[in-house]
């Protein structure tokens, strides 16, 4: 069986509504301060090797997280996230079963991020673990159980939404659209109200994303009225 090692952590689907008409995209390299001389396509940016690879036993290892778990995730979501990239921003657009895979996906891509690797970390070390058979704090320090549980962390967040411990919030969304390129991606392409400290806080706090090049996505509980241009800026 072959494995993948190019691991993306923001999926292709999401990279392409910032490429040019030859599919490619102009890379800011930040640690330099320079733009690369030029262009790649986005199977080239915005990955990891072997992000998702887990140990199987001493010799070999799987990718199947990526290969099958992943790719079924983004294989369901890329249809919507392409239609906030391209189609008529009206009613429909804004459904709600629109609106609630989008927020899907927010959930999904922000614990796939190298941004929250910290975070999940912290989370592992604190959590409590309960089996019969195993130590704990074996499973606690397994890479691969490691692994497979940060891929589907998305599940507890949405649980904990479903239990209602908070109202459900009313919150309000627009779809910002510009008549030239003014956004980029970066690797933590979500602008958070304030850094997420609770789960339910991916669904409570205003935030914005860019879905592509010259479209602004706006989440926020306590509606938008304008937007400056020059605020583009902060995704930079």
């Amino acid at each position: 069986m072959s494995n993948s090692t190019r691991h993306h952590y923001i999926p292709k689907f999401l990279i392409k509504g910032f490429s040019n008409s030859e599919n490619l995209l102009w890379i800011y390299d930040k640690k330099k301060d320079i733009i690369k001389a030029n262009p790649r396509p986005p199977k080239s940016i915005f990955w990891e090797p072997n992000r998702n690879t887990v140990p199987l036993n001493n010799s070999e290892t799987s990718s199947f997280i990526e290969d099958e778990f992943f790719k079924h995730l983004d294989n369901f979501l890329a249809p919507t996230i392409r239609d906030f990239q391209e189609k008529e921003i009206n009613k429909s657009l804004l459904s709600v079963e629109n609106l609630s895979l989008f927020q899907f996906f927010i959930i999904n891509l922000f614990w796939r991020l190298p941004y929250t690797d910290y975070a999940w970390g912290d989370l592992v070390q604190r959590a409590e673990i309960s089996t019969d058979k195993i130590d704990p704090e074996v499973l606690r320090n397994n890479e691969a159980f490691q692994k497979w549980q940060r891929s589907g962390i998305f599940k507890h967040v949405i649980d904990q939404l479903g239990e209602g411990k908070r109202p459900g919030p009313n919150f309000f969304v627009k779809v910002l659209e510009f008549d030239f390129d003014l956004f980029v991606l970066s690797d933590n392409p979500i602008l958070f109200q304030r850094t997420p400290i609770e789960f339910t806080d991916l669904n409570y706090l205003d935030y914005m994303i860019p879905v592509s090049s010259e479209r602004l996505y706006i989440h926020t509980l306590n509606g938008y009225d304008n937007f400056r241009k020059k605020q583009g800026f902060d995704y930079i």
